[in-house]
């Protein structure tokens, strides 16, 4: 059976010495609004983007977009299916992968949490074609989503009976 030694950081799971992380994020929508926050700190800092963030040891990547969305905007969200993976590799040469999500509102206060992200709110089409600055991938991400331009990659009921180690896990197959 095939091993990955890994550990938790503020980015999110970093995979074996300094190969890689994964990040989730989410274009969450509501009606013909989606969801955007304004970062706080660090190379983004007052960009407007979808929320997300790191994985967690031992959680899987449909929770790990939910719990990210709650915590930086209040808002409870419903995973529809995977939209987008961004994958890269920095100039140190670390893998980057990023799994982005669609969700829906589904109930919440939206509140920024004061500590990643200053400010949220919900915009339409055009706003989102129009207000900076945000990331570019943001942006197009949340343009394919309200256009309902996007491929959907939906969760399954999929389970694989040559792998016994799954049933004593949480197993979800976007397909």
């Amino acid at each position: 059976m095939f091993h990955v030694k890994h550990k938790a950081s503020r980015e999110g799971i970093k995979i074996g010495e300094n190969m890689g992380s994964v990040a989730v994020g989410g274009v969450v929508l509501a009606g013909d609004l989606a969801l955007i926050a304004k970062k706080s700190h660090g190379p983004l800092q007052g960009f407007w983007m979808i929320p997300g963030g790191g994985v967690k040891p031992g959680e899987t990547l449909d929770l790990a977009v939910q719990r990210e969305v709650q915590e930086e905007t209040g808002v409870n969200a419903s995973v529809r299916g995977i939209i987008a993976v961004r994958s890269c590799v920095l100039e140190d040469g670390r893998s980057d992968t990023h799994v982005t999500f669609l969700l829906d509102s589904i109930s919440g206060e939206i509140r920024p949490d004061g500590r990643e992200i200053t400010e949220v709110k919900m915009v339409t089409l055009e706003e989102a074609q129009q207000i900076t600055p945000m990331t570019e991938m943001s942006r197009y991400l949340i343009v394919l989503a309200l256009e309902k331009k996007m491929q959907l990659l939906c969760p399954s009921d999929f389970l694989p009976f040559d792998f016994p180690e799954v049933a004593k896990s949480r197993y979800i197959l976007f397909a």
